[in-house]
């Protein structure tokens, strides 16, 4: 059977053109590409080990709607099969009829475009494709590829390299951090924690399992709050159970601002969502981009797609687990995914040290995370 790219696909067929040396923004343009709504085709993404390249590159340029060639000093100046890419999808880009694009170029970084690809309007920033590629899924019937959440995801890693950029201080969390409680009860020594926490149950099936109701939409976190049950009282409820509880089993879309995003070793993603009140008291709470089921399926590659996407949010930050990266300002953003109740950390335990008052307030947390925005 001749190997097909785009098996059956109606969303728009987008070949990613680039040299090796440019392995990570065409990995981040493949999640742009995918959160848009488009079907794009990266090589490592989509060729299995062993296979020979010319044929399936050449089948794959030629049964795209587009391609989108990332243009660097790597890819203009240097010797390499991103030469031959580029040849392939001008020489399809001869077939076209007048007027129809087909080739588009996106500027990297500052660089000489080969003469070659000069007669095509060359992008530098991504929008510029995204928009011409939305005229070109029109043209072909495709499903348009949508603008709010890749600009979003485009605004929320342009500010958190910008961070990174100024090394803005990173606050460490220990287990040895003791901060008092709510209420000023007096804090826990280690000791004690750690023996509590080994009568608990991690519950990695609720905390890698999305639930299957509907989603309850909150204009803020104070909302949300109100339609859930004390924390008290639930974790005398949850106990040692290993399944997802009546209280547990809801999807909630909720507006809160994102102060702060911890990247664990494994590639799992903390984050602390809240707001600060001037006439009231702050309510801060924690999300988690969990782990992925171990069933394949709809919902590992729900997980899996939010995982990829902060990897390419933070890709220049060490993956140093218990350490977060502050957003200053914070960045209003609208969360969606499921309630899970984690009866291993109390209220004042969660949150970055070095950052006063941002301690989580409730033990109730968003996990796993299913989709994020950022609020224009």
């Amino acid at each position: 059977m001749a190997y097909q790219p785009y098996p059956d696909s109606a969303l728009l067929r987008t070949f990613i053109c680039h040299a090796s040396n440019d392995k990570r923004d065409a990995r981040l343009v493949y999640e742009l590409l995918r959160l848009s709504g488009a079907h794009p085709w990266l090589d490592e993404k989509q060729l299995k080990t062993g296979v020979e390249w010319d044929p399936f590159i050449i089948r794959a340029v030629q049964q795209s709607d587009a391609v989108v060639i990332l243009l660097s000093r790597a890819s203009v100046d240097k010797e390499g099969y991103v030469q031959k890419e580029i040849r392939v999808a001008l020489e399809q880009a001869q077939s076209m009829p007048e007027g129809v694009g087909f080739v588009f170029p996106l500027k990297l970084e500052e660089c000489q475009p080969p003469e070659k690809v000069m007669k095509y309007q060359v992008a530098n920033r991504f929008e510029q494709v995204l928009e011409a590629l939305q005229d070109r899924a029109r043209l072909k019937q495709r499903m348009v590829p949508r603008t709010r959440s890749t600009s979003a995801f485009l605004k929320l890693r342009r500010r958190l390299r910008q961070i990174a950029e100024e090394r803005l201080p990173l606050g460490k969390v220990t287990a040895e951090a003791h901060v008092p409680a709510p209420g000023g009860r007096a804090p826990r020594s280690t000791s004690e924690r750690r023996e509590e926490r080994s009568r608990l149950v991690y519950r990695p099936a609720v905390r890698t399992t999305p639930s299957q109701s509907k989603v309850e939409s909150f204009k803020n976190l104070a909302a949300l709050m109100k339609t859930l049950p004390a924390d008290e009282a639930i974790r005398a409820k949850i106990g040692l159970t290993t399944r997802r509880t009546p209280e547990e089993d809801r999807n909630v879309s909720v507006r809160a601002l994102l102060y702060a995003i911890n990247r664990h070793s494994v590639n799992d993603y903390s984050l602390i969502i809240g707001k600060r009140s001037r006439g009231g008291s702050p309510i801060f709470m924690a999300c988690r981009v969990s782990g992925l089921p171990t069933d394949p399926g709809p919902d590992r590659i729900l997980l899996g797609h939010m995982r990829e996407m902060f990897k390419s949010i933070s890709e220049r930050q060490s993956p140093v687990s218990q350490r977060y990266m502050m957003l200053k300002p914070p960045i209003p953003v609208t969360i969606t995914g499921s309630l899970f109740f984690n009866g291993n950390h109390k209220p004042g335990e969660v949150g970055p040290a070095a950052a006063k008052g941002l301690k989580t307030t409730t033990s109730w947390e968003i996990q796993p995370v299913l989709s994020m925005y950022v609020d224009e």
